[in-house]
């Protein structure tokens, strides 16, 4: 090979290195010798809402944090079961970007028909783009036991007690209470007849916001124009959201017997 061309061939291999060399300084590092994202997301902030449901289950919104500085393509939640069934929700992102934000997905639970507690355990899932999967364990909620515990029920009255003959208004009262929250609260009034009416009471004075207070309402008693008092009789009965009952001890309220009136006699007259 003559020199000449020695030479070109020299310069052409050198302008070859220089380009390839330009070509893999504009990649990064890692790109340039093969590298991959190997790094998972990391998942943080786990929460499940509400965490204690009552026995007839519901809803329960499954949440999570996960960073990637890739991005995040995908999110899960798997529920397992007390049987250790087990169920995969998909997240959606719903506050951030996919590089930092927050995933949240809905289960329902199903009613718990035992006498215990039922816990679930919530894992959590999350993806990258190169199919990195981070994983969060540790996460549970509860779906109480079945209420079989009826209202509690205190301090019937009936007020006034008593009556003129004329009748009137008688305010009923009864405080009940109750874990799971009271339904509904009767009076049930047998009249003097034997006849019976009942009363549907309103909440008129709460003592727990979750647990009841003291329920009211009111029964108007007619004119008693007999010559004997008339009782009347009262029981409460109280439900609470399961379906249990209970009922007070009864009480009473009197409308007085109307007075009979005589005219005075005659005057006796004075023989002195």
């Amino acid at each position: 090979m003559s020199c000449d061309r020695q030479i070109v061939f020299a310069v052409a291999l050198l302008l070859t290195a220089m380009l390839l060399f330009g070509a893999l300084s504009s990649y990064p590092s890692d790109t340039a010798f093969g590298a991959s994202d190997q790094s998972p997301p990391v998942l943080m902030n786990p929460q499940t809402q509400p965490s204690l449901l009552s026995f007839k289950g519901g809803n329960v919104t499954l949440r999570a944090t996960a960073e990637d500085d890739e991005g995040v393509t995908s999110a899960q939640a798997e529920v397992a079961y007390p049987d250790r069934r087990q169920v995969r929700v998909n997240l959606t992102l719903k506050v951030g970007s996919v590089t930092s934000g927050v995933w949240e997905g809905t289960f329902t639970a199903p009613m718990n028909p035992t006498q215990e507690d039922v816990v679930y355990e919530v894992t959590f899932f999350a993806k990258d783009a190169a199919g990195n999967e981070g994983t969060l364990t540790g996460t549970t909620f509860v779906v109480a036991a079945v209420d079989i515990m009826p209202p509690s029920l205190s301090s019937p009255q009936a007020d006034p007690p008593r009556l003129t003959p004329l009748g009137g208004n008688v305010r009923l009262s009864v405080i009940v209470t109750d874990d799971e929250g009271v339904a509904s609260v009767q009076a049930k009034i047998t009249k003097p007849d034997g006849n019976r009416t009942t009363i549907d009471l309103m909440m008129t004075m709460v003592s727990d916001a979750t647990t009841g207070g003291l329920w009211e309402g009111t029964f108007t008693a007619p004119m008693n124009k007999g010559k004997t008092d008339q009782t009347y009789k009262v029981t409460f009965t109280a439900k609470d959201s399961a379906g249990n009952q209970a009922t007070s001890e009864e009480i009473t309220f009197t409308v007085a017997a109307m007075v009979e009136i005589k005219p005075p006699g005659p005057i006796p007259v004075s023989t002195d």
